[in-house]
C-alpha cells in the first residue's frame, strides 16, 4: 500500500451509502496524499482557501500512518480555537472510526485498519484508532491517554492541548501532569487550523521542535503542519492549489467554490452614543427578514446573538441560535434538526420555510454550513472571510446567476481598539467604506486590505531552559512558576474556560455541605466515580463570567465572545456571599466558591442553579437545567448508569429506613419492567446524601462482558494514578503476580513505540520491582482491611470510598507515605537487583515516581513508629527499615530528576514515564472486579 491509494480509501470511507457514483478527494489532497506517504514527512504548511476541505488533513494523517508506522506520529492533534468547529471536526473522525471498524468488504479500507491495529496489537473487536475531544476546561475525557501506543485522533482548542504540553494541563491533577505532558510532547503530528488564531501557540511548538534536548536516542516523531486560509501567508515551501484544483472539468466541485460571486454592501448602524448590544439587533433583524431560505446573522458577542435571536423569533419563523457556549449534546441535536436546511451540499429545491442561523465566531472557521444570505457584524478583514466562506458555499447561488447577498454593519459607536479585534476591525471597516457600491466576497477576491486589517499577530515571549526546567517540576509544584497562557495566546490579556455539568442528583445543601461532612465528600465521590463528567454535557464558561454567575452578579453580565483566551471582560469576586460549584479533579471532589474557581476547572452544579435558556449560556436565566449525564454515557458507548432519585416520581422511591437487601425485589421488577434490564446485586451503590435527607439508588447496567485481552480505551473505570484509585479495585490481586504484569506490560509498550531494547529491559525491570514497597505490614493491613490473605497482596477487594478510608485509619500507615520510596529503598538494599540495567538510574527514577511524585521531591512524611520492611525479587531478599530518610532533601532523588532531565529532554523523560505509569493503570484496569 502506497500513497497512489489514498484516492481509493477516501472513497470507500465518504461515498454514500448504497451509491455507485465515486467520490474521490480533491486533486489537491490527492496530491498531499501522495507527497507526504513517499517524502515521509509533511510540509510545514498549507495555504489553503476556505471551502476547499481543509479537515481532509486528518485522513491523509491516518493513511500514512498505517502506510508508514514507523515515520509518523500515533496521536494527531487537530487543534482550531472554535468549540463548534472541535466538535465537527470530531463528527468526521468518527466517519472514519467507524468505517474502519467495520469488517469492509473494502480491501483498502480493510488493510488500513489492519495496519492500524498492529501498531498496538489490537484484535478485530478493538476500533483502530480512537476519538477523543478537548474542549474548553473539560479534563474528565481521559480516553486519549490509557495508551501510550494507541492511534488516536485529538480535536482540541490551545488551552487544552496546549497547556497540557507545558506540563501544566489545566483541570489535569498534578500527579498526572508528566503523563499528559509525555503524550503531547512525544510521537504526535500537531495540525493548527487557521494559524492566525493561534500564532503565539504555533510559535511555542516552534521552539519546541528546535530545542528537544539529547533524548538519548529516543524515536523523535513531533511534526507540525499549519493551515491557513488567511491572506497574505508568504512561505516559499508551503503547499498551495494548483492549476488542476481550478478546472471545472477534473475539479468541478472545488471550482465553482473558488469561483462563486458574491455580493457584499457595508453600513454603519446607530448613534455613537448607543452600545453595540442595543443598535445592532433590531437592524440586523430588518435586514435578515428582508431575505429568503437560510439566513445567517453572525455577531460578536454572545449575549448580542441572544437578542437578535429574540427579536426573530417575534416574527415567527423558526430561528437557531449557535454559539460556542452551548453543550454539545444540545448543539448537536439541535443542529441535526435543521440539517437539510444547512449544511453543505442540503437541496436548495425543496421548499423549505425560512430559517435564521443566529451566531457567533462559532461559525467561522470549519464550520460545514451554507447559507443563502448573511448580515454579519464587521470584524477583522480575516474573521469577515471566513464569515463569507458560509454562504453560498457550494457556490450553486452563483453559478444559478443568482449570487448570494452579504451585508457588513458597523455599529457607530464602536472603538477603534475592539476588546476582539483590536485595531484591526477600523482598519477592515475603512477599506470596506469606500467601496460604495459594494465589493465581490467571493473565495480568492480581487482586492485585500492592509495587513492591519487582519487579526492582531500576537506572538510568544521568547522560551527559555529556565522555563522548562520550572513547568517539569510537576510534583509537588515551585510556588512561583511562569503562567503558561503567555505562550498559547500572548502576552496579551487572556482569559481561560471553566467548563460546568449540571447534575440532577446535587442540590444546593449537599454541594455546601461537602466542605465539613467528610462522610458525605466521600458519597459524592462515589456517585463521580460512577457517573464522570463526559464532554458532550459540559458547557465552556470563561472564568470571569462563571465566578461572576456564582457570586450572583447575574444582572451585570460578563461579555462573553467565542474567540478562545480573548477577555471581554471581567468581574470583581471577593468573598461576599453566593453560591458554591462543586470541583471535580481525577476521583478528588471539593466545594469552591467563586473567588477559587482557577483556570481550567469541571465544576459540578445543582440543575436548579440554572444558567441556560435556548440551549446557550444564560446567567440571568433561573429556570431548572436538565441533566444529560446518562444520554452522554450512552453516546460514548459506556455502561448505563441509571439514578433513582427520591423525587424522581420513579418506583421503587427509596427509603431511608429500609436495606437495600429489603428493596432489591422491588428494584429487579421495577428495572425488568421499565428497563428491560435485571441489575445484579453487586452493581447497585446506596448513596446517603444526609444534609438534604436524599437517599437513592444508582444502578449500573453494563453494555457487554469486559475483554480482558483487548484494553480498549473504552474499557473500564479510568485508573488515575492514586492509591485509593489504582490500588483498590475490587478484587485482591497478589504483589508478584500484578508487579510481573506491569513489566510485561510496559516491555510491551516500549517495544511497539520503537525504543531500543535497553530501555525495553529496564522499563521491564521497573516494572517487576515498582510496588515492593507494599510489602509493608502496614500498608498490607490497610489492602486487606485486616484478614490475613496469606499472601502479600498488591490490590485490595474494597471499592467503598468509606471502606477504604476506614481501613487506613485502622491499619497505622501514616497518612501521606508513600509505597513508591519504600520500593526504591528496597531496590537499593541489595546492589545485584540493578547490576543488569542499561540506565540503573532511570529505573531509580521510575520506580518512585510512578504515582507522579519525585518531580522532583517526595512528600516529606515521619514515619514514627518505622518498622522493617521484606520482600523478595528473583530470588533476592531485601530488606529495609521504613525510616529510610529518602524524603528528604539531600537523598538524591530530585538531584537524579534532574540528570534525568538533562539526558532525555523535558518530554523525552515524561514519555518514558508515561509509558510505565500508563502500563501500570492498565494492569490495574485488568484486574478491576
Amino acid at each position: 500500500m502506497n500513497g497512489n491509494d489514498f484516492p481509493k480509501f477516501f472513497d470507500a470511507v465518504w461515498r454514500r451509502e448504497g451509491s455507485s457514483e465515486p467520490f474521490p478527494p480533491f486533486p489537491w489532497q490527492a496530491r498531499l496524499a501522495r507527497q507526504v506517504v513517499e517524502s515521509g514527512k509533511w510540509p510545514s504548511l498549507l495555504d489553503l482557501p476556505t471551502g476547499s476541505g481543509k479537515t481532509a488533513v486528518i485522513d491523509i494523517a491516518i493513511f500514512a500512518l498505517a502506510c508508514r508506522p514507523e515515520h509518523f506520529p500515533r496521536r494527531t492533534i487537530y487543534v482550531v480555537d472554535r468549540r463548534i468547529v472541535v466538535d465537527q471536526v470530531a463528527r468526521r473522525v468518527e466517519r472514519i472510526s467507524e468505517r474502519l471498524a467495520q469488517q469492509s468488504a473494502d480491501p483498502v479500507v480493510g488493510e488500513v485498519a489492519e495496519r492500524l491495529r498492529a501498531i498496538f496489537g489490537g484484535d478485530k473487536d478493538v476500533p483502530p484508532i480512537h476519538l477523543a475531544e478537548l474542549r474548553g476546561g473539560i479534563a474528565m475525557d481521559t480516553s486519549w491517554c490509557l495508551r501510550p501506543d494507541m492511534p488516536a485522533v485529538l480535536v482540541s482548542t490551545v488551552d487544552q492541548v496546549g497547556s497540557r504540553l507545558l506540563h501544566r494541563g489545566y483541570g489535569v491533577k498534578d500527579y498526572m501532569l508528566s503523563v499528559h505532558a509525555g503524550l503531547t510532547g512525544n510521537d504526535c503530528l500537531y495540525v493548527l487550523d487557521e494559524v492566525h488564531l493561534s500564532q503565539p501557540f504555533a510559535e511555542t511548538l516552534d521552539a519546541i521542535q528546535r530545542d528537544r534536548g539529547d533524548r538519548s536516542g529516543l524515536p523523535d516523531r513531533l511534526h507540525v503542519v499549519q493551515l491557513s486560509a488567511t491572506p497574505g501567508t508568504d512561505v516559499d515551501s508551503a503547499f498551495r492549489l494548483e492549476a488542476d484544483d481550478r478546472n471545472s472539468e477534473t475539479c468541478p466541485v472545488l471550482a465553482r467554490r473558488l469561483a462563486a460571486r458574491k455580493n457584499a454592501v457595508a453600513k454603519v448602524v446607530g448613534r455613537p452614543e448607543e452600545r453595540a448590544e442595543e443598535s445592532l439587533p433590531p437592524f440586523m433583524k430588518e435586514v435578515a427578514q428582508s431575505h429568503t431560505g437560510t439566513v445567517a446573522v453572525i455577531v460578536n458577542r454572545v449575549e448580542t446573538a441572544r437578542r437578535v435571536a429574540e427579536l426573530l423569533e417575534e416574527c415567527g419563523d423558526d430561528v437557531l441560535l449557535v454559539t460556542g457556549r452551548m453543550r454539545p449534546l444540545e448543539r448537536d441535536e439541535l443542529l441535526s434538526q435543521f440539517a437539510d436546511r444547512i449544511v453543505t451540499g442540503r437541496d436548495r429545491s425543496v421548499g423549505h420555510p425560512r430559517l435564521f442561523l443566529v451566531g457567533t465566531q462559532s461559525l467561522e472557521v470549519g464550520a460545514d454550513f451554507d447559507v443563502d444570505a448573511l448580515v454579519t457584524e464587521c470584524a477583522s478583514w480575516d474573521a469577515l472571510r471566513q464569515r463569507f466562506g458560509r454562504v453560498d458555499r457550494d457556490g450553486l447561488l452563483s453559478e444559478a446567476g443568482t449570487p448570494a447577498d452579504i451585508m457588513v454593519v458597523k455599529a457607530a459607536s464602536s472603538s477603534h481598539d475592539d476588546p476582539i479585534y483590536g485595531p484591526a476591525m477600523m482598519h477592515t471597516w475603512k477599506f470596506l467604506s469606500k467601496r460604495s457600491n459594494g465589493f465581490d466576497a467571493g473565495v480568492e477576491p480581487h482586492e485585500e486590505p492592509e495587513r492591519e486589517a487582519l487579526s492582531p499577530r500576537r506572538s510568544a515571549p521568547l522560551l527559555l531552559s529556565n522555563h522548562w526546567r520550572t513547568w517539569a517540576q510537576t510534583h509537588p509544584r515551585p510556588h512561583v512558576e511562569p503562567d503558561p497562557s503567555l505562550w498559547l495566546h500572548g502576552p496579551e490579556p487572556s482569559v481561560a474556560d471553566v467548563d460546568v455539568v449540571w447534575r440532577d442528583d446535587l442540590t444546593q445543601e449537599v454541594v455546601t455541605a461537602v466542605t465539613d461532612d467528610r462522610a458525605l465528600r466521600l458519597q459524592v465521590q462515589t456517585m463521580v466515580r460512577l457517573l464522570p463528567p463526559l464532554p458532550g454535557e459540559a458547557l465552556s464558561v470563561p472564568i470571569g463570567a462563571l465566578r461572576a454567575w456564582l457570586a450572583g452578579r447575574d444582572q451585570d453580565e460578563v461579555p462573553v465572545a467565542d474567540a478562545e483566551g480573548r477577555a471581554l471582560g471581567c468581574a470583581e469576586v471577593n468573598g461576599g456571599p453566593g453560591r458554591l460549584a462543586l470541583r471535580v479533579r481525577g476521583s478528588d471532589v471539593s466545594a469552591v466558591a467563586a473567588k477559587d474557581v482557577r483556570r481550567g476547572d469541571t465544576l459540578l452544579v445543582p440543575c436548579s442553579y440554572g444558567g441556560i435558556s435556548r440551549a446557550n449560556w444564560a446567567p440571568q436565566s433561573g429556570e431548572a437545567v436538565s441533566d444529560l449525564a446518562r444520554v452522554a454515557r450512552r453516546l460514548a458507548g459506556r455502561d448505563d448508569v441509571v439514578r433513582l432519585l427520591p423525587d424522581s416520581g420513579d418506583p421503587p422511591v427509596p427509603d431511608p429506613l429500609e436495606s437495600l437487601d429489603d428493596r432489591f425485589p422491588d428494584l429487579v421488577k421495577w428495572s425488568e419492567e421499565h428497563l428491560g434490564c435485571r441489575p445484579a446485586r453487586s452493581l447497585v451503590t446506596v448513596l446517603d446524601y444526609s444534609p438534604a435527607g436524599s437517599r437513592f439508588f444508582v444502578i449500573r447496567f453494563p453494555r457487554e462482558a469486559p475483554k480482558r485481552a483487548a484494553l480498549d480505551a473504552t474499557a473500564g473505570l479510568d485508573k488515575d494514578g492514586t492509591d485509593e484509585m489504582n490500588s483498590f479495585v475490587g478484587s485482591g490481586v497478589g504483589l508478584r503476580a500484578h508487579c510481573e504484569g506491569v513489566g510485561r506490560l510496559a516491555g510491551a509498550f516500549a517495544r511497539r513505540l520503537g525504543l531500543s531494547d535497553a530501555l525495553v529491559a529496564d522499563l521491564e525491570l521497573a516494572g517487576r520491582v515498582h510496588d515492593l514497597g507494599k510489602a509493608d505490614a502496614r500498608f498490607q493491613r490497610w489492602l486487606s482491611d485486616g484478614v490475613d490473605r496469606g499472601e502479600l497482596l498488591a490490590k485490595s477487594e474494597l471499592h467503598d470510598p468509606r471502606a477504604i478510608a476506614r481501613a487506613r485509619d485502622a491499619s497505622g500507615y501514616p497518612h501521606g507515605a508513600r509505597h513508591e520510596l519504600m520500593s526504591l529503598a528496597l531496590l537499593d538494599s541489595d546492589e545485584t537487583v540493578l547490576g543488569a540495567a542499561e540506565d540503573p538510574e532511570l529505573v531509580r527514577h521510575l520506580v518512585a515516581s510512578h504515582h507522579g511524585w519525585c518531580r522532583p521531591w517526595a512528600p516529606a512524611i515521619s514515619d514514627t513508629h518505622p518498622l522493617e520492611v521484606e520482600a523478595e525479587h528473583d530470588g533476592h531478599v531485601l530488606r529495609m527499615s521504613s525510616d529510610h530518610g529518602l524524603a528528604s532533601a539531600g537523598s538524591g532523588v530530585a538531584d537524579r530528576f534532574f540528570a534525568l532531565l538533562d539526558r532525555y529532554g523535558w518530554h523525552g523523560l515524561a514519555w518514558l514515564e508515561c509509558i510505565f505509569r500508563l502500563a501500570d493503570h492498565r494492569q490495574s484496569q485488568l484486574e478491576d472486579r
